[in-house]
């Protein structure tokens, strides 16, 4: 099984053991408003939702320039893009986002000199995301399966969306989440895949009298792959010690792997295909992405009934982990 998308799991922990239940009583209705039943509580969370996702047509996570919204097309309804389910307190669906304010142009792969457009600083660029959030009127801790693309990813905007949904009295917390199982059933069958570390370098230009002068950057990506016999996850930092000594010419530079500004690793599953990346400062921390088969993507959008279906199976798996049941 291939796979083009993953899955985030993360914990949205409210403050001060508030419910999910009491923040809505308190957050969205008048103070002195009688309770409310979780029906019509959920009602009013839902309406929340999407009004603050689409009130100014983008919602604007500013510290990183990206934003979140949903495109209807013609004859399209939010209510079916982005779904209610009362029964089991969950809202999920598609989310459109990306980055906006970066002047970019536009054109044909097979003919770059026509039909060229500027993107311009009012534009978003976005793509398609599968969301599926878990709110239990009863608990102080909510869960959000998030899709995750091999592209650019929106998950700082969408921790920043929720932290803001969700702020009421103090700010909530959004964690991510993997359980113990999956991260011992990881390790069991792990190997180093790749080892990558990227820079950005401005060689040095020599200076014509007569022309002006003009500096070149490039971002530099260095990639290694075992061949032959995979290295297990326990012998990894013997690996990552090794690279500290490579080097390599580029441009009349040295550049010390080690020292490029990004590194990073890639442990993968041999038995569940699955992944997990670290970072070299930090040491191996087990993160594995959940997987999701290719057979759910349609033209590199999750299937709604399938992903829907795969999410509410894996919110069951992994709640007794979460909520600490026997």
């Amino acid at each position: 099984m291939s796979a083009t998308s993953q899955l985030e799991v993360y914990k949205i922990i409210l403050p001060s053991k508030t419910t999910y239940g009491d923040l809505v009583q308190g957050k969205f209705y008048a103070e002195k408003s009688p309770q409310q039943t979780d029906f019509a509580k959920f009602k009013k969370l839902y309406k929340a939702f999407l009004e603050k996702l689409i009130k100014n047509n983008v919602w604007e996570y500013k510290d990183k320039k990206k934003g979140l919204t949903v495109f209807l097309e013609k004859g399209d309804s939010i209510n079916q893009i982005i779904k209610a389910h009362p029964d089991n307190y969950t809202i999920e669906g598609y989310l459109d986002g990306g980055r906006y304010d970066m002047i970019r142009k536009m054109a044909a792969m097979s003919d770059t000199t026509q039909r060229r457009r500027t993107i311009s600083a009012t534009d978003i660029v976005a793509a398609r995301y599968y969301f599926y959030l878990y709110t239990p009127f009863d608990k102080s801790v909510g869960l959000l399966f998030l899709e995750k693309k091999n592209d650019d990813q929106i998950r700082d905007a969408v921790k920043a969306y929720f932290e803001e949904l969700f702020k009421w009295k103090n700010k909530c917390q959004v964690q991510a989440y993997f359980s113990k199982k999956e991260i011992e059933e990881f390790k069991k069958n792990s190997v180093v895949d790749t080892l990558y570390s990227v820079d950005y370098i401005c060689p040095e230009v020599g200076l014509d009298e007569q022309e002006e002068l003009e500096a070149q950057a490039y971002e530099v990506l260095v990639q290694i792959k075992k061949v032959g016999n995979a290295v297990a996850y326990e012998n990894v930092d013997q690996l990552v010690e090794a690279t500290k000594d490579l080097k390599l010419s580029f441009l009349g530079k040295t550049l010390d792997f080690f020292n490029f500004r990004t590194r990073k690793g890639i442990m993968k599953n041999t038995a569940t295909k699955k992944q997990s990346t670290f970072d070299f400062d930090k040491g191996v921390s087990i993160h594995p992405y959940i997987e999701v088969d290719e057979e759910m993507l349609e033209d590199g959008i999750l299937n709604r009934d399938k992903i829907y279906e795969f999410c509410t199976l894996l919110l069951k798996e992994i709640n007794d982990d979460v909520y600490n049941l026997k």
